[in-house]
């Protein structure tokens, strides 16, 4: 996959509520995100139900949503 990655505002207000050990894997999902796309540990998944919606692992606990637009 190619493209860009854009961080939403929403991601940003909503990371600085986790615990801190929550705040730094997420981010670190995204960076990972954004230098290897198909890493297996980011379990990149298609939502069942729209075709534009996917999840990230952040970790056992926590997803991260991702919207793809159609090209």
């Amino acid at each position: 996959m190619t493209g860009n990655v854009f961080v939403h505002k929403w991601f940003t207000q909503s990371v600085v509520k986790l615990p801190p050990k929550i705040q730094v894997q997420a981010w670190n999902m995204v960076h990972q995100f954004m230098e290897h796309p198909g890493a297996p540990g980011l379990n990149f998944e298609k939502l069942h139900g729209d075709r534009n919606l996917y999840s990230l692992r952040v970790n056992d606990q926590y997803r991260a949503i991702l919207f793809k637009p159609e090209k």
